[in-house]
């Protein structure tokens, strides 16, 4: 959620009129989710929440499993079907000609994907997989991978796990629907984030735009500062949580950035085609008389 507030934000600022599109593709499943995912924001968490419905064909979509391998053991060859093919077939279904001007489930699906994987892919242990004696089959990111946190009341959880709560440094509590309380909670820490890291900051980062790309990067860091650091005892402590903060908030922030950049990219040319023809998707209906409308 602290990826999608921070391009929100930039959307906001710069093109106010694709976020507001990209607002209205998402809120076309209001209400379907139990109201926890309605909102752009909100709906960044919808490729996990799904995962209790046992939803697993999206499984694969989270992670690129490149493998970190220093002792050249046999690996198992990563799935095409991984978060490049996801964020590129978000793109597909948000840019399809046909559908131009037009707001149907599959967008909103999509949206979600596109605000979910985008963030994944830039916390490195979706981007890495440790191959070595203990791990001969990979580590799967760090999920098999146990750590004792000594700064978190010694308790030992998968080294995926630390990573993916920011080290324990950042709010974990925010339920949804979110309160004002919790909206006000992101939206400070999302300014803390882009105050600490402008956009100036990432200049040659952004200049990136090969999804791939972004992939090897992340798994270039997971290999520097997931791995390497990590004491042979599995214990986290406070020199390796410093850097794992830093590098999550750096990675944050580039993150949302990076969304910000990639949503005007597909969803300018149906913005300007509204804009020539007048036509939107009406989204003050209930969801069923549109499912309604559109598909039978």
């Amino acid at each position: 959620m602290l990826v999608a507030q921070i391009a929100k934000n930039e959307l906001l600022a710069e093109h106010p009129d694709i976020y507001e599109r990209a607002e209205n593709i998402t809120l076309f499943l209001k209400g379907l989710t139990q109201n926890l995912t309605d909102t752009f924001v909100e709906a960044a968490v919808w490729l996990d929440d799904i995962k209790e419905d046992q939803w697993e064909s999206f499984y694969s979509w989270h992670f690129v499993d490149r493998p970190v391998n220093p002792l050249g053991m046999p690996v198992v060859p990563d799935s095409a079907i991984n978060a490049v093919y996801a964020i590129e077939e978000a793109s597909k279904v948000l840019t399809n000609e046909k559908r131009r001007g037009t707001i149907t489930i599959a967008k909103s699906v999509f949206m979600r994907v596109l605000l979910h994987v985008v963030g994944d892919i830039h916390q490195p242990l979706h981007c890495a997989d440790l191959y070595n004696l203990t791990f001969p089959e990979g580590d799967e990111g760090g999920n098999k991978l146990n750590v004792t946190v000594k700064t978190h009341n010694n308790e030992t959880m998968p080294l995926h796990h630390y990573w993916d709560a920011i080290a324990y440094r950042l709010p974990d509590d925010l339920k949804r629907p979110l309160n004002e309380s919790a909206k006000e909670t992101l939206e400070a820490w999302a300014k803390k984030l882009t105050d600490e890291f402008p956009k100036d900051f990432f200049k040659e980062e952004l200049k990136i735009k090969d999804i791939t790309q972004w992939t090897i990067d992340s798994y270039l860091t997971a290999v520097e500062h997931a791995y390497k650091p990590l004491r042979t005892d599995s214990i986290i402590d406070k020199v390796y949580e410093e850097q794992a903060f830093y590098i999550m908030r750096r990675n944050l922030a580039l993150a949302g950035y990076r969304l910000a950049q990639l949503i005007p990219t597909i969803l300018q040319e149906e913005v300007l085609f509204m804009k020539g023809t007048g036509r939107d998707s009406p989204i003050n209906k209930p969801m069923n008389d549109q499912f309604l409308q559109m598909y039978i």
